[in-house]
């Protein structure tokens, strides 16, 4: 994983939904070519196709056969988690705030996350990688709010008055227990918000 600036990728879970569906009991040997030349997404210029197609290739990579059958299947607070660790599984900068801000708060009983800590990661993060501190302040700002929004529709954060209360997403069993099957226990622990790392 390395650091990147993710300003243009959306959550897209109504996306990743659609072509979970679309693969249910179809044997796709190039997923890229299938979303480049089948309607299954929705999009507003050729650009839009290609960057959403890109984002999704690159999330579907990281799920395997029954993670994406949960989230063809699931019930929508499965689904953004599902959507939610494929991105994680993806972005260094996401990883890291779930395990350095989010998890690390609840562990120490904190349910909550400030603002200023979200300033402060993304400062910590700048003093400690290269790529960060190469990104404008513009980015980081513009990072701060994609990281927030990200882990508010994967469910662990929710927004309240002046920071964010740490809130443990909702997940079907099966899901559960599949993740704990093939993930580390370190991502295990901080993906459900469990002591153990």
């Amino acid at each position: 994983m390395i650091y990147r600036a993710i300003l243009e990728e959306a959550f897209l879970n109504l996306e990743m939904i659609q072509v979970a569906q679309y693969m249910k009991n179809k044997k796709i040997d190039d997923l890229r070519q299938v979303l480049l030349k089948e309607e299954i997404l929705d999009y507003s210029s050729a650009n839009n196709l290609k960057r959403k197609v890109g984002s999704l290739i690159k999330r579907f990579n990281s799920l395997d056969s029954t993670l994406i059958e949960e989230l063809g299947e699931g019930d929508i607070a499965t689904t953004e988690f599902i959507t939610f660790y494929s991105i994680v599984k993806n972005e260094k900068i996401l990883f890291d705030f779930l395990s350095e801000v989010i998890y690390s708060n609840y562990i120490k009983l904190k349910k909550y996350v400030s603002k200023e800590e979200i300033d402060n990661f993304m400062l910590e993060k700048a003093r400690q990688v290269e790529e960060v501190n190469n990104w404008t302040e513009g980015t980081k700002k513009r990072m701060k709010s994609k990281i927030v929004e990200f882990s508010i529709k994967g469910g662990y954060l929710k927004k309240e008055k002046n920071d964010y209360t740490i809130i443990f997403p909702s997940v079907s069993k099966r899901t559960v227990e599949h993740i704990r099957k093939i993930e580390s226990n370190e991502l295990v622990s901080m993906l459900f918000l469990e002591k153990g790392i």
